[in-house]
């Protein structure tokens, strides 16, 4: 139980997510494999820490014998607000590259791209501050961590780590781990052998 619904959400969520990108410009750094499972080992760690956190509200809400109907309304509520934010963020993008097409078309050059907002526009920021701070690994495990701690705070407060949270209040936790994080092997994959292609075909505004 959880499988299929956590699957399904933590896929949608995480293609074109912020995690994607970086993974998709870790690997063109460190190599293919080792971002994989840099990135991976990252993310099972949030995952089962959030499905936990889930798990433990359910349960505690279940002793104040009101689990069933408080669990249904915070679901509710922060889906719908995941939603809200999302249609947010795609508007602000519009909006964002039409400023850009204007401000081009009187240059007399061609408009920026979604590149320069959103997710990836946050990724790329994300590694540019990294490099400021620390000089760049020398060995493969020195890359291998610096891929994992960049994962791990890129996905902290991240909408897949709150969908998982409340799936697990609602469903088994162990089969909303195995959903998600089969959903974001998916996504790491994809992102690590074929991100670059992939990014130029994906709108964030559709997404």
């Amino acid at each position: 139980a959880g499988i299929p619904q956590s699957f399904v959400l933590i896929l949608l969520t995480e293609i074109g997510d912020k995690t994607f990108f970086l993974a998709m410009m870790l690997a063109a750094r460190h190599g293919k494999l080792q971002v994989f499972l840099a990135s991976i080992s990252a993310l099972f760690f949030m995952t089962l820490g959030s499905a936990l956190a889930g798990y433990l509200v359910s349960t505690s809400a279940e002793m104040l014998h009101s689990s069933v109907k408080i669990m249904d309304w915070v679901a509710a509520v922060l889906f719908v607000l995941f939603g809200a934010q999302m249609l947010w963020d795609a508007r602000k993008l519009h909006k964002e590259d039409a400023k850009d097409e204007e401000v081009a078309a009187l240059l007399g050059g061609e408009g920026a791209r979604s590149s320069s907002h959103g997710e990836r526009a946050d990724a790329e920021e994300t590694l540019r501050e990294k490099d400021e701070k620390s000089p760049p690994p020398s060995t493969r495990w020195e890359a291998f961590a610096r891929v994992f701690s960049i994962m791990m705070v890129a996905e902290w407060g991240d909408r897949s780590m709150f969908a998982t949270l409340t799936l697990a209040t609602k469903h088994n936790p162990a089969g909303v781990v195995v959903g998600a994080m089969a959903a974001h092997a998916i996504a790491n994959a994809l992102a690590v052998v074929g991100g670059e292609l992939l990014s130029k075909r994906i709108s964030e505004k559709l997404m």
